[in-house]
């Protein structure tokens, strides 16, 4: 019932008060996740798909840089509570990686965790968001392999060591993986201290290769 007033109301105020896109500010028409077609247009003509390597090894995909209506939309996603947009990001990132080789025989899409915490403030995870996404198109299963065991700060503002102690034995897996190939999804990298906490993780819970994806990263 709760839920059928809640429907309700939204569409009404949907009617009263049309919504707008959150970017431009014109009709969310042609796009998806309520940006407009043309914000999209402009966020797609930004995606660039690069390929380098963790140090680990692993393949790490950057879809665009974190710069223009890509970091407006990823603050949208994160902090103005757009959880669609998780999803549609991580559809197109699914999209391009499907062209990358070396990323198509992943067995498991794990998204990097927020702690329960921070998740609650929230009310999702972003990460899981986009990795969903990734999963539908890439046809592979999507799971919370890792969870995070410590509340760690925000990230914003350390220098490398810094990052990287902030995040040091943050993270536990929540099962043995049996040579699994794995795609850790996240929103941003920029020194990539987590990303590689991550994997240590699952590395020593039996993953065979783990790869990395994210939607962004600062000065790609």
């Amino acid at each position: 019932m709760e839920r059928l007033i809640l429907q309700f109301w939204t569409a009404l105020l949907d009617f009263l008060f049309p919504p707008k896109c959150p970017l431009c500010g014109g009709e969310p028409e042609g796009g998806d996740a309520g940006i407009c077609g043309g914000c999209w247009e402009e966020i797609k003509g930004s995606f660039r798909g690069e390929v380098s390597e963790m140090p680990w090894g692993g393949k790490l995909f950057v879809l665009a840089d974190f710069d223009g209506k890509v970091q407006e939309a990823i603050h949208l996603l994160k902090y103005r509570h757009r959880r669609s947009l998780g999803r549609a990001l991580g559809r197109w990132m699914g999209e391009k990686l499907k062209e990358v080789p070396g990323f198509s025989e992943v067995h498991l899409v794990v998204p990097v965790p927020l702690h329960p915490r921070r998740r609650a403030e929230r009310g999702y995870n972003q990460s899981w968001e986009i990795a969903r996404g990734v999963g539908e198109v890439v046809g592979v299963p999507v799971e919370e392999t890792l969870s995070r065991s410590r509340n760690t700060p925000s990230q914003t503002g350390l220098d490398v060591r810094e990052r990287e102690e902030n995040v040091r034995d943050a993270f536990r897996a929540r099962r043995p993986l049996g040579k699994e190939k794995v795609l850790l999804v996240d929103d941003v990298l920029t020194t990539g201290a987590t990303a590689s906490e991550c994997a240590k993780v699952l590395k020593e819970a039996g993953a065979e290769q783990i790869s990395v994806a994210v939607v962004a990263r600062p000065g790609l």
